[in-house]
């Protein structure tokens, strides 16, 4: 019985760490993420990457810790519910890891498509508010070959309009995809 009870202790001592480490990952993820730059989401993507490297060590760790409660039920039979609820408890932390791992992937996801998305108005209201400078440029004409000069010039940022309509379009959609 001494020795059960050695090794139902070792068991509980193990489960203890992985749920300290765990513990330790949660905190890791709790912390908010600043999508003001790329720079930020980059450092928060390399942390995540780390996470996701000890959540598949975690993963392994929880695979032999498994095989060792299936041995401890089999060789203590007394103590198979004390170690099917440490054996729940790591289980359930390992599952609130996971998903704290895929919703901060998810955050990080939206912050890049936000920065993208912001960049794109940048872009597009720079370029708006040049081509109206370039439009309300007084061109009255005092002659015919003038005339034919500013309507050619009229037609070619109709041109530059209708190219630039399918850039707005794009840009109204993934903003509606973000909302």
């Amino acid at each position: 019985a001494l020795v059960g009870a050695k090794m139902v202790h070792a068991f509980d001592k193990k489960i203890d760490e992985m749920l300290d480490w765990i513990l330790e990952k949660e905190a890791l993820l709790s912390v908010e993420i600043n999508c003001q730059d790329n720079e930020s989401i980059q450092d928060h993507k390399q942390r995540q990457v780390g996470l996701k490297q000890d959540m598949k060590a975690i993963g392994e760790q929880v695979v032999g810790i498994n095989a060792n409660a299936d041995s401890l039920i089999n060789d203590y039979p007394d103590a198979k519910d004390h170690i099917l609820a440490k054996r729940r408890d790591m289980l359930r932390a390992v599952e609130k890891l996971d998903t704290m791992i895929k919703s901060k992937d998810t955050q990080l996801e939206q912050g890049e498509q936000l920065l993208e998305y912001l960049a794109t108005f940048r872009e597009l209201m720079s370029w708006a508010t040049e081509f109206l400078a370039r439009m309300s440029a007084p061109e009255l004409s005092d002659n015919l070959q003038d005339a034919v000069t500013v309507h050619s010039r009229h037609n070619q940022l109709n041109e530059e309009m209708k190219l630039r309509e399918t850039d707005f379009m794009t840009f109204e959609q993934s903003g509606q995809r973000l909302i």
